[in-house]
């Protein structure tokens, strides 16, 4: 190893090795005999075998570049024995502080005493020589490392703390997983139990076991829900506690199961979900108010008529003006006319409900109607009691010039004394208001076809009832095809929907009579110049309301939707029967005209529904017929009614 430089080690380093010496890490012994010198041979007898720690000489003789000791460093006489612990008492180690000492004599002081002799260059040389004599060794160019390396190298306690697992019992530190041990004099923590139960001190963690000398968990704890909040108090684990509950933020939803049901029509508008009130309770929702929830845009009067097939009840129809206040959403009902038993009567008060998807309710004290309106100006509705259906037309914008041209008329009506209803479909048509001509046509079964017989009061005329003075009357004659001379008066009362595509009309018994037939009569404008296939491309709003033959009456309601390739891609609808169907069939559409045709798949086979559609797109009219020669493809199916049926139709 080459040594280069002058070593000028620190205050520390000195005291490093001294310690070392004095530790008892090696035994120093003195060297007996003569030590050979060069050009000479001197035999010496060595009084005790000299021991150094690997470590010491390894790091110190591995030094490539170390600083280099200028002077030698005395050895105490060979000749005699010196006890390693007499070398520590004797020894004197100069307090260096801040000065660093510049030699190993400096370093060492009188450990080593050195006298004329033949110089040795390591510290290895001194320990690895064979000593023949009492001659002195002389150390020069000894290297040492830097103080931090050495005290790595050689950290070992002066003197063992144990010498059994017993003298380290009384320590404290260890737990469940750990045990103090005795390895090589010294105390340390190792390993136990292991697999064995214990604790990991956390109130949120199970099947606690010893593993490597750790605690570890295999599972956490399932805190369990509180019932009785609703979803108000959210369970928690605390390391410290164990399973404990936060309140939910007001703005999470509950139902306590009390108070009105949540989208009910209420004052103001639909009532609101209850929620948490932040301390843990699932409280009722205040009834929601104008600010909030409702449609403004319902203000006004909107004519009410309402017919049902019977499944619960006898055949009923009757109508009203629902008088909507802008401010609360409440109506008022003024003199109701029915035939049968109806959800509503004279001057009901009520709460009109609307949201800007569309939906739409209309709430009274003995019942309930859902649906959606369309365009603000119509809406359909599902009697939530039994098989029934209305119809809320805007009645006081509407005006009787706007009906002009080419109207598909559909009509529910009980005819010669039947009990079962049966459908009319045809073809009328109005200038400025008045029919000039027309013809309408039943099933075969119930009734032969008739046709319309203008005259002079075949004109729409304001009502001069009190309290519908936004509705009109008509009065028309019809005859039957066949060779019967007889005209047959019918009166109607109703409203005209803004702009005039669509007509809504209740029959009354006689002129002036006000007491209604049962039935309903819808005149939807016949648009056959602009209407196509892809108009009809998306979801409708589906409401199905039918009596055929000696079956039960259904109402279906819910949606189809309709594909650009004459299929139905989506929807569902719900019977009567709380029966949930998913809609699949085709549609089609007759180019050239309003008409359209549907298949739709039930579990106990299909149904084929025709119609037409307004000028808007918006709203459909339509009924059930017979099943085509082709069922399977779809084709404009036969224009005649089956039984007594209605579909009406609105886009969301």
């Amino acid at each position: 190893m080459s040594v280069q430089g002058t070593l000028e080690p620190t205050a520390t380093s000195a005291r490093v090795l001294v310690v070392a010496l004095a530790s008892g890490w090696f035994a120093a012994a003195a060297c007996i005999g003569d030590a050979r010198r060069s050009g000479g041979d001197t035999t010496a007898d060595v009084a005790e075998e000299v021991l150094v720690p690997e470590t010491l000489v390894d790091t110190a003789s591995e030094t490539d570049d170390g600083p280099e000791v200028s002077e030698p460093v005395e050895v105490v006489d060979a000749t005699e024995t010196v006890d390693p612990l007499d070398v520590v008492e004797t020894t004197e180690v100069e307090e260096v502080g801040d000065t660093q000492p510049e030699t190993m004599e400096e370093i060492v002081g009188d450990a080593f005493e050195v006298d004329d002799g033949e110089i040795a260059e390591t510290i290895e040389d001194v320990f690895e020589a064979e000593v023949t004599d009492a001659e002195v060794v002389e150390i020069v160019d000894v290297e040492i490392v830097e103080a931090e390396i050495v005290a790595d190298a050689i950290e070992v306690e002066a003197t063992p703390e144990c010498g059994g697992n017993a003298d380290c019992s009384d320590r404290e530190g260890a737990d469940e997983c750990t045990q103090w041990t005795c390895r090589a004099g010294t105390c340390v923590l190792a390993p136990n139990n292991e697999g064995g139960p214990c604790n990991d001190r956390d109130a949120c963690t199970t099947g606690d076991k010893c593993r490597a000398g750790e605690c570890v968990a295999s599972g956490a704890v399932s805190c369990p829900a509180d019932a009785g909040s609703f979803g108000c108090k959210i369970p928690v684990c605390d390391p410290l506690v164990g399973c404990t509950f936060i309140a939910a933020t007001p703005d999470v939803s509950c139902n306590n199961g009390t108070g009105a049901i949540p989208g009910t029509c209420m004052l103001g508008g639909f009532q609101g979900g209850d929620h948490c009130d932040g301390q843990g309770a699932c409280i009722d929702a205040s009834a929601p108010t104008p600010a909030t929830i409702g449609a403004p845009q319902l203000e006004g009067e909107w004519f009410l008529a309402y017919t049902t097939f019977g499944r619960y009840a006898a055949l009923a129809s009757g109508r009203g003006v629902a008088t909507m206040t802008k401010a609360t959403q409440e109506f008022a009902l003024g003199e109701v006319h029915d035939f049968g038993i109806i959800p509503f009567q004279d001057d009901d008060a009520g709460f009109l409900c609307g949201l800007a998807d569309g939906t739409l309710e209309a709430r009274f004290p003995a019942g309930r109607l859902t649906g959606h309106q369309v365009d603000r100006n119509l809406a359909v509705l599902s009697d939530h009691g039994s098989d029934g259906l209305a119809l809320l037309v805007r009645a006081d914008d509407g005006d009787a010039a706007d009906v002009d041209g080419s109207y598909a008329y559909f009509q529910t009506s009980v005819v010669f004394g039947r009990s079962t209803p049966s459908t009319w479909r045809g073809d009328v048509v109005f200038a400025d208001g008045c029919m000039q001509s027309g013809t309408i046509a039943s099933d075969p079964d119930d009734s032969v076809g008739y046709g319309f017989l203008p005259t002079e009061a075949s004109c729409f005329v304001q009502s001069p009832l009190s309290g519908e003075e936004s509705l009109y009357q008509l009065q028309v004659g019809v005859r039957a095809v066949t060779n019967d001379p007889n005209i047959y008066p019918i009166y109607y009362r109703g409203a005209v929907m803004k702009g005039g595509d669509v007509v809504v009309l209740v029959k009354e018994t006689g002129e002036g009579s006000l007491e209604p037939e049962y039935g309903l009569t819808i005149l939807v404008r016949d648009d056959v110049t602009t209407f196509s296939q892809p108009q009809m491309v998306g979801s409708w709003r589906y409401n199905l309301h039918a009596k055929i033959r000696t079956e039960a009456p259904r109402r279906d309601v819910g949606s189809v939707v309709w594909s650009l390739v004459n299929t139905f891609s989506g929807g569902s609808f719900g019977t009567l029967d709380g029966t949930v169907i998913q809609s699949s069939g085709w549609g089609a559409i007759n180019f050239g005209t309003s008409h359209f045709s549907q298949r739709v798949s039930l579990p106990t086979g299909a149904i084929y529904q025709t119609g037409v559609v307004a000028p808007s797109g918006k709203f459909a009219v339509g009924w059930l017929v017979e099943q085509p020669t082709n069922g399977t493809q779809p084709s404009v199916l036969f224009d005649t009614p089956s039984g007594g049926s209605m579909l009406l139709m609105l886009r969301p």
